[in-house]
């Protein structure tokens, strides 16, 4: 399910036309608040709700460990915000040319080696 979630919402920046309009969104943010609380609650509120519901889920039947869900949320979120930013609006140059399926798979990886639930050793 994480990987879905990180892979949709990298692909969804795939189409000039989409990255043309979130750089004019983030334009206008920096400059109205207003604009970007809209930015939050049209985009950002619903992935990380959808991610918290899904985390608070997994914790609940013990597959994560313990943590507060929203927290956990944004840690995911952040790796893969930081990537579209950089690669998608603001096009940075990067030697390492990573591509969205390598961000996804990595933030995945550590993300659940993270939540893991350790055994508590026996004494």
């Amino acid at each position: 399910a994480l990987t879905h979630i990180g892979s949709t919402m990298l692909n969804a920046t795939t189409d000039p036309k989409m990255i043309a309009l979130l750089r004019l969104l983030f334009g206008e943010a920096m400059r109205r608040p207003v604009i970007a609380q809209m930015i939050y609650e049209a985009i950002s509120s619903r992935i990380l709700t959808l991610v918290e519901s899904y985390l608070n889920h997994q914790i609940e039947i013990g597959n994560l460990r313990r943590e507060n869900p929203n927290a956990a949320a944004r840690c995911f979120l952040g790796p893969l915000m930081a990537h579209l930013v950089l690669h998608d609006l603001l096009q940075v140059e990067d030697k390492q040319n990573l591509t969205r399926e390598t961000m996804v798979k990595t933030a995945v990886n550590i993300f659940l080696e993270g939540m893991a639930v350790k055994a508590i050793p026996k004494k």
